[in-house]
């Protein structure tokens, strides 16, 4: 199948809902949080666009997320550093 693409046109209650073979494609985001991902923009950084596998994409989705990281230890530090903290007690974790 590769390189072969589709798209699924579903209709539930009146929304039209868009499936496409490269949804299925895990998605790469870093969020910065405890959690796995989060619906807060400011708090995700998405590759949505470029190939996770080419080292040049690759540093580019590192620099956007150092860059939100820098912002975000500007605008909320107080956020990033209660998360940085609750991940460092990760390592006890049995």
């Amino acid at each position: 199948m590769s390189g072969i693409g589709f798209t699924v046109n579903i209709k539930i209650n009146l929304t039209s809902v868009h499936l496409n073979v490269m949804s299925f494609v895990p998605v790469r985001v870093a969020a910065f949080s405890t959690a796995c991902d989060v619906k807060d923009p400011e708090l995700r950084v998405q590759m949505s666009e470029r190939d996770l596998y080419d080292e040049s994409d690759r540093m580019k989705f590192i620099d956007s997320i150092a860059n939100q990281y820098h912002l975000l230890m500007g605008t909320r530090e107080a956020y990033m550093e209660g998360e940085i903290r609750t991940i460092s007690t990760w390592k006890n974790a049995q």
